[in-house]
Parts: structure tokens; sequence; C-alpha cells
């Protein structure tokens, strides 16, 4: 036990206060890739963030590995923690702008004025 003493210090954090949250939830998402992952042993982290939010947070990573067929792979995706669980995971078709780039697809259509023509009531006992 002593001998990780040191590791934590360098981490940036006391004993008393465990891992900085970031740490966690990176460590929390690459767990969850290599469990779900084809070939876990093939699995690596090509680049962390941005990451967006606090409680639930969105961690942003890309990272590379071999799928069932033995295809080398690269993964772009967004994986949303929420206290201290992996609740959701989706592909990331938006780079380093996803919170932009979602938040145009989640929104609302404009809504356009809509012309509705008038109906006389003489015209409905006809």
């Amino acid at each position: 036990m002593r001998k990780f003493l040191p590791l934590i210090f360098l981490a940036g954090c006391t004993p008393s206060r465990g891992v900085p949250p970031s740490i966690t939830e990176e460590h929390l998402v690459a767990k969850y890739i290599i469990d779900r992952a084809g070939d876990p042993d093939s699995i690596s982290f090509v680049k962390w963030g941005p990451h967006k939010g606090s409680n639930p947070k969105c961690v942003r990573v890309i990272y590379r590995g071999k799928n069932n067929m033995g295809t080398l792979e690269l993964g772009d995706i967004i994986v949303v923690v929420n206290n201290g669980k992996v609740t959701e995971s989706l592909k990331n078709p938006f780079g380093d702008d996803y919170v932009e780039g979602w938040r145009k697809v989640m929104a609302p259509p404009k809504m356009t004025s809509l012309h509705i023509p008038q109906i006389d009531a003489e015209d409905d006992n006809e």
C-alpha cells in the first residue's frame, strides 16, 4: 500500500479525498469501453475530451481497437457518467464541437406562421 501513496500524491490528491473526479470518470469510461470491446487487449485511447458538465458529465473519448472480426476501428464516442456510473454512450459525429452539434440536432423545429383560412358561418348552412 505504501508503494502506491507517492502515485496518489503525484496525481494531485490526498488519500483522504480519493482520486480527482475527472480521473475517476475517465477510468470508468475506459473500463466501460474495454469491457465491451471485441478484443480488449487491442484497445488504445487516442484522445480524451473536451468533457462537459458535472453531474451528469459527458466524457468524450477517441479510442482505437479491433472489432470481433479483427478489423482495427477508430471510435469517437460521448459517454454519460451520472453519480459514478456509466448511464449511456453514443457515437460522436461532431468532433470537438459535439455540444453545439447535438444542440442543433436536438433543438425543436422552428415554427413558421400558419395561414388558417377563415370559414364564414353562412357558408356552413348552404
